[in-house]
């Protein structure tokens, strides 16, 4: 098994949360066409249509964090070969 120095660690974490994030995305625009809008309370269709507005933003989040994590994890590989 290898050990990863804390920079590795790091960047695995980051690349972690930046697909799950966008994993959770995915199903959740999946669950939204499935749903039946006309059994949905006025109020759950507000709180649905205001994350729906907010995924492009979450999205480049997502994709920022596992960006970050997958520099940080090249950065630490070329640390380590030197």
């Amino acid at each position: 098994m290898v050990a990863l120095s804390e920079l590795g660690r790091l960047s695995a974490g980051l690349l972690c949360a930046g697909i799950l994030g966008m994993v959770f995305m995915l199903v959740y625009l999946r669950a939204c066409d499935w749903a039946d809008w006309g059994l949905m309370t006025a109020r759950a269709r507000s709180r649905v249509a205001v994350v729906r507005r907010q995924l492009p933003a979450l999205a480049a989040g997502s994709i920022g964090l596992a960006g970050l994590g997958l520099l940080l994890g090249l950065v630490d590989l070329i640390g380590v070969a030197q």
